[in-house]
């Protein structure tokens, strides 16, 4: 039997900002067919023709169902979306979301600093790695700076 895979102590998942308007679009598509229908249904209440509530229906209706068409298409593929930066006891993991994760060592790893919005992993032998990700609210300086801490604490085996 294989040995589990050794744990991750800290997380850091890019984010896709690609999908961040198609999931607002869904949410807001939602919220107004499910008004729209509410209203339809509530017309004897609000004054509004009774001739209209099958438009308001009928409109209400494709407007929810458009909504939760773009809410399950890109909830789905935006989960799929797997780029991170973990840090392990032995290494640092670095996914692109495509393809298998990039494991460096910490022996291998020089130093860790930032440049323009960018995480640049620096190695002792070649070229320096740089994952061009935006990890959500926090600034990549921070990550770099935690990361560098964190490679110094490996260094001397205190992770």
């Amino acid at each position: 039997m294989l040995p589990p895979p050794p744990a991750l102590l800290d997380f850091y998942r890019a984010e896709a900002p690609e999908f961040q308007g198609k999931l607002l679009r869904a949410g807001l598509a939602i919220a107004a067919g499910a008004t729209t229908t509410l209203v339809g249904s509530l017309s004897l209440f609000y004054g509004v023709p009774s001739g209209f509530k099958p438009v308001f229906a009928v409109v209400g209706a494709a407007i929810l169902l458009y909504g939760l068409i773009c809410g399950f298409v890109s909830l789905p593929r935006l989960l799929a979306h797997d780029a991170f930066v973990g840090v392990r006891r032995d290494a640092l993991m670095v996914s692109s979301g495509t393809g298998p994760a990039l494991v460096f060592p910490w022996d291998d790893i020089a130093r860790i600093a930032h440049a323009e919005d960018r995480l640049v992993v620096h190695l002792r032998d070649g070229a320096p790695h740089v994952i061009d990700q935006k990890f959500g609210p926090i600034p990549v300086s921070h990550i770099a700076q935690k990361l560098e801490y964190l490679r110094r604490k490996a260094a001397m085996n205190l992770l």
